[in-house]
């Protein structure tokens, strides 16, 4: 294995825990949300489908990533890092907007 297959593969290892990651917040996410009031109940879960969103978009990177050689990965790798960072930037917007929760 060449230096760049290494980092790839380092780079999708990183990303696979972070979507597990995801997994495990969106869950503590679905049980927090059964306490909320009704009124907030809808904001909170369209937030939350947002985050799904984005995360099924960050699995769509991984997937494109791994069809990808060494070689050409890093132009999909950009989409990624940018899917993934737009991932925490909706789960911080959720625990904001609902901190009592968390």
């Amino acid at each position: 294995m060449n230096e760049k297959e290494r980092e790839k593969s380092a780079y999708l290892e990183k990303l696979e825990a972070r979507l597990e990651e995801w997994d495990a917040k969106i869950q503590q996410l679905r049980v927090k949300i059964k306490a909320v009031k009704a009124d907030l109940k809808a904001e909170y879960e369209e937030r939350i489908k947002n985050l799904e969103k984005k995360q099924e978009e960050g699995k769509q990177k991984l997937k494109e990533l791994r069809g990808k050689s060494a070689e050409l990965w890093e132009e999909v790798k950009k989409g990624a890092d940018r899917v993934f960072e737009e991932m925490g930037r909706a789960y911080e917007d959720i625990r904001k907007k609902f901190k009592e929760l968390f």
